[in-house]
């Protein structure tokens, strides 16, 4: 991981980090495996998206049937999740396209809770 995010730094390239296939809440309190990676992914200097993509069985049953999880189960947990994470993504390629944005990645807009300790 310190190599890939070496080479991004170095080639100029913006970059975010994905929190994939986290275990889910329990009792609305994040594993402490979650808490954990979210600390070791920040020490990278990288952004971390608000949002991140728990491990759900929607995922597993759509890949079965040849859609996402989104057409599947458009009103489910999975199906928000992937729209927080690509609203975020969209709004950040916005912002950098945008000739007023020279400083990288903009704000991030909390889409649902964030993950991200304040």
């Amino acid at each position: 991981m310190t190599d890939m995010v070496a080479t991004l730094k170095s080639l100029g390239l913006k970059s975010v980090i994905l929190l994939n296939q986290a275990p889910s809440q329990r009792n609305s309190k994040e594993p402490m495996l979650v808490k954990e990676a979210i600390g070791y992914l920040l020490g990278f200097g990288l952004p971390l998206v608000p949002s991140c993509i728990r491990t759900r069985m929607a995922f597993q049953a759509s890949i079965t049937k040849g859609n996402s999880a989104s057409e599947l189960f458009p009103e489910g947990v999975a199906a928000h999740e992937v729209n927080a994470v690509w609203t975020y993504l969209s709004e950040q390629l916005m912002l950098n396209s945008s000739s007023q944005n020279t400083t990288g990645l903009g704000s991030t807009a909390p889409l649902q809770r964030s993950i991200i300790p304040r």
